[in-house]
């Protein structure tokens, strides 16, 4: 499938531009649904459990969380059924950082097709944040039978809307990212390297595990607001904040969302003109 529509695919590689390169995404939107189906099957193939990982993964990282701050540290984070909460960072902390880690390295992977033909290299990295979304649903559903068993929450348009908007700025920050990655690693292959440490520092300074308020008080207050240039923060409390875990703070609402899209808007310009060099680099 994927072959076909790429045999049939014609661009303009001379006259490269960030408006064209939006033209073709919006034309050729089948070819990036194609490398969506592939994604999915790929990443369960020869397992026992195949999407079932996509809760297994998430559960085992709380009920860790869980035994050392309740158990070993012995350390009260003041918060109502502390699994659910932690939970609900996990699955988006693991949305995030393996559809920025994946779409980063997808260019490099895929180099031998890249050589071949000439198409909208930007599904390689969209496309993996687009995958990524299919955990992060199986997670929500998991999530909402967990507190609706042990815990109150009153289903509202609200939180609803809460829920779908963070979602999205998710979306938005990790293909974002990607974008700036996978476009450098072309260049510079020592980003590949680069990424798991990235994500690494970036799981300590987001709320995954503990409430915002505790992370911000391990921070000088002038450093604090860098802290919201880390998309995730915003993101994660915005969920919480639609699932009654928090409170919806309009500041954090805001810096999300203009964070978000501009890490989006922004690392899709610096992709699209890095594009007709990417053949070279390879």
């Amino acid at each position: 499938m994927i072959d076909k529509i790429l045999n049939s695919l014609k661009v303009d590689a001379k006259h490269w531009s960030f408006l064209q390169s939006v033209k073709d995404v919006s034309s050729h939107i089948d070819l990036l649904f194609s490398f969506v189906r592939r994604d999915v099957k790929v990443r369960y193939v020869q397992t026992r459990l195949g999407i079932l990982w996509a809760i297994i993964q998430p559960i085992v990282a709380v009920v860790i969380f869980t035994f050392l701050f309740n158990v070993v540290l012995n350390f009260s984070l003041d918060t109502p059924h502390y699994p659910s909460f932690a939970f609900a960072g996990v699955i988006l902390w693991n949305y995030f950082s393996k559809s920025f880690s994946t779409g980063g390295q997808s260019l490099v992977q895929a180099q031998s097709i890249i050589k071949k033909v000439w198409f909208p290299k930007i599904f390689l990295p969209l496309s993996k944040a687009v995958v990524g979304l299919v955990d992060l649903f199986i997670g929500l559903i998991v999530l909402l039978i967990v507190i609706l068993l042990f815990s109150e929450w009153q289903v509202d348009y609200l939180g609803v809307l809460l829920i779908l908007l963070s979602f999205f700025l998710a979306f938005l920050s990790s293909a974002g990212l990607s974008f700036w990655a996978a476009a450098s690693s072309i260049r510079y292959r020592d980003i590949q390297q680069l990424l798991p440490i990235i994500i690494q520092l970036g799981f300590f300074i987001t709320p995954v595990v503990v409430p915002t308020e505790v992370l911000m008080s391990k921070i000088p207050e002038s450093f604090q607001y860098f802290l919201y240039l880390n998309p995730m923060v915003g993101v994660i409390d915005l969920f919480r904040a639609g699932l009654g875990m928090a409170n919806l703070s309009t500041e954090t609402l805001g810096m999300s969302f203009l964070v978000s899209v501009s890490y989006f808007v922004l690392g899709w310009i610096y992709f699209s003109f890095k594009e007709r060099q990417m053949p070279d680099w390879l």
